[in-house]
C-alpha cells in the first residue's frame, strides 16, 4: 500500500524526528524569558533554525539583541583589520618607491658546460626594473584606495538597520 498514510512520523532530513509539543511550549517559554536563539536550542537540544520557526510560528519574538550586538562588532573588527591592511600596503607603496633610488643588482644566468651566474650592479634600476617597480607600487596602491573606499561604503548602515527592523517587525527606527 505504498503511497497511504500509516500515522508514523515521516522521516526527517538528518533524522531528526519531529518536535514533540513539550518541547514546543519549552521553547516558547524560554523565548518568553528572552534567551538567546542559540541558548535555547542547547537546552532543548534541537537546531536555531526550529527555535526560530516554533517562535515565528507562535507569534514569540525572539531576542536579537545579542545577535545584533555581535555583528556590530564583528563588522567594526572587519573595518579595522581593513584599516590596518591599508596601512601595510601603504608602507609597501613607500617602500616600492624608494627601491627606485636605490642601487640595483641585475643577475643572469649563463647557460653552457660551465654555467654561472653574473651579475651587474647599477647605481639605480634600469627602465625595465624601473616600469615593474611602478607597475607594483601602482597595483598596492589601487589596493589601498579599494581598501579606504570599503570602509567608507561600510561606515554608516544605520538607514539599513531601521529598514531591515521594520521588514521584521522589530526595534526601533
Amino acid at each position: 500500500m505504498s503511497g497511504e498514510r500509516s500515522g508514523e512520523p515521516h522521516a526527517r532530513a538528518g533524522g531528526q524526528q519531529p518536535l514533540s509539543d513539550e518541547t514546543r511550549a519549552r521553547i516558547i517559554a524560554l523565548a518568553l524569558q528572552e534567551l538567546p536563539v542559540r541558548q535555547i536550542a542547547t537546552e532543548v537540544g534541537c537546531a536555531t533554525g526550529s527555535v526560530s520557526n516554533v517562535c515565528r510560528l507562535a507569534g514569540v519574538q525572539l531576542d536579537r539583541r545579542q545577535t545584533q550586538a555581535a555583528t556590530r562588532g564583528r563588522i567594526v573588527q572587519a573595518a579595522t583589520r581593513r584599516s590596518e591592511l591599508a596601512e601595510e600596503l601603504l608602507d609597501q607603496v613607500r617602500e616600492e618607491l624608494l627601491r627606485l633610488r636605490r642601487p640595483h643588482v641585475e643577475h643572469w644566468a649563463v647557460g653552457g658546460q660551465a654555467p654561472s651566474v653574473l651579475s651587474v650592479a647599477m647605481p639605480e634600476p634600469p627602465p625595465r626594473a624601473r616600469r615593474d617597480l611602478i607597475s607594483g607600487a601602482m597595483a598596492l596602491l589601487d589596493r589601498h584606495l579599494r581598501l579606504i573606499e570599503a570602509n567608507r561604503e561600510s561606515a554608516d548602515y544605520s538607514q539599513v538597520d531601521a529598514w531591515l527592523a521594520s521588514l521584521i517587525g522589530g526595534g526601533e527606527q
